[in-house]
């Protein structure tokens, strides 16, 4: 039934002419005359219709979802238009982009753009390398900070609080504070000068153990062990072996949990591992189980969608990351945020389109961004069944 209908069934079709008091108004119009009581008692009829309408079930659920839906979409549309411009963009020619009469959807619309970007850079190459290393620095996050965050659920020891709290201190301190550091720790490694053990003239260990990898036999530069195992070797490493020794900085501090925002990964799995009942662990010890097998078969397989988050936040962190592999990284050519935006792929751009002031320059660095976002978009709609469940039992709401 439609409002107009509705209010015409409760009124009646009355009109202040037909609108009669009752017995017991009489006192309280004294005074007024017909016409005007009429509409009095309209008036009042109406404004109760009007009250049991706002407050039918019915119609309050309907205009929330209502409300609910405009301010999502809103919302949405905010936060998705700068991609959705892009990508409108990406297939544009130039006689689109001078038209004013297009906004998201192309007149003539062209692939060129994609074919020429791929192609100038090599896009499966570059694709392929970015997302192996995102996927390796993700995954021995994910490992690490697993069993980090279960430890600081579990087991009690002094100092516990303390370490978390350093753990969660990682979070705040920003990257440029501890870069320099890290990068010189990391160029001039060495094991025992790292722990102060040098001061016992440990020179001649430490020229037997680096001597083969560093030319001054006193630390291992571990920024450029590809370049290292050329010089040792004779020959280039092959291209798996070179992958690893290009990340290695990389991926020893996402062995270890201090990677790239790790604090909030620890966070979130003592924060899972903390609203685990203990009882199973219990029920499992009494059972015949020791701590491994507890582990990995009763506390470990509960924990796969917050496994999953995590390892999606570490490689989508990853693969978006400049700064770390800017500095710590042997073959940053090859690793997709970089390349988009190198000086070296931009004047092949430039060179395609015929110069600088040209609008194909744009055109194509909105189509590498567009290629740069498609793999974690893939991502996410394969992990986000995982990726909301983690976020419901992890603590970080409500």
């Amino acid at each position: 039934m439609d409002i107009k209908a509705f209010f015409n069934k409760l009124f009646k079709k009355e009109t202040p002419a037909t609108a009669a008091p009752s017995s017991s108004d009489e006192n309280r119009f004294a005074g007024y005359s017909n016409e005007e009581v009429g509409k009095i008692i309209l008036e009042e009829k109406k404004k109760k219709a009007r009250g049991k309408f706002l407050n039918n079930k019915n119609v309050r659920k309907w205009a929330w979802a209502l409300i609910r839906f405009l301010l999502i979409l809103g919302l949405s549309y905010i936060i998705l238009y700068p991609l959705i411009l892009r990508v409108s963009v990406s297939f544009k020619t130039v006689n689109d982009v001078f038209d004013s009469s297009v906004v998201f959807i192309p007149k003539e619309g062209t692939f060129n753009n994609y074919k020429n970007f791929i192609h100038t850079i090599g896009y499966p190459s570059v694709l392929l390398y970015s997302c192996g290393r995102a996927a390796v620095a993700g995954l021995l996050q994910a490992i690490s900070t697993l069993l980090v965050g279960y430890g600081f659920a579990r087991f009690k020891f002094k100092g516990r609080g303390l370490v978390f709290m350093l753990v969660m201190f990682t979070m705040i301190i920003p990257t440029q504070v501890y870069i320099l550091g890290m990068y010189l720790k990391f160029r001039f490694y060495n094991p025992l000068t790292l722990y102060n053990l040098d001061a016992f003239n440990t020179s001649g260990v430490t020229s037997m153990l680096f001597g083969l990898f560093d030319m001054n036999y006193s630390s291992v530069n571990l920024l450029g062990l590809s370049a290292a195992w050329k010089s040792a070797f004779g020959s280039a490493p092959g291209p798996i072996i070179g992958f690893f020794l290009d990340n290695a900085s990389l991926f020893l501090l996402s062995m270890f949990a201090v990677g790239f925002k790790n604090g909030l990964f620890v966070y979130m799995f003592r924060q899972y591992f903390r609203g685990v009942p203990k009882e199973l662990e219990e029920a499992a010890y009494i059972d015949g189980a020791g701590f491994a097998k507890t582990f990995f078969k009763v506390m470990l397989p509960g924990a796969v969608p917050m496994f999953v988050t995590v390892f999606l936040f570490g490689f989508v962190w990853t693969y978006n990351d400049i700064i770390f592999t800017q500095q710590f990284n042997g073959s940053s050519e090859q690793i997709m945020a970089i390349v988009i935006q190198s000086s070296n792929i931009v004047n092949k751009f430039a060179s395609l389109a015929g110069g600088w002031d040209t609008p194909e320059v744009q055109l194509y660095q909105n189509v590498g961004v567009c290629l740069h976002l498609l793999p974690v978009i893939v991502l996410y709609i394969f992990c986000q069944r995982s990726f909301v469940q983690s976020i419901e039992r992890s603590g970080l709401v409500g």
